[in-house]
């Protein structure tokens, strides 16, 4: 669950920075 929800924000804080 913690890897889970450790990609997902990854992916989002990614997504937010603006890197493709």
């Amino acid at each position: 669950m913690s890897f889970f929800v450790g990609t997902i924000f990854a992916y989002s804080w990614k997504a937010s920075s603006g890197a493709a």
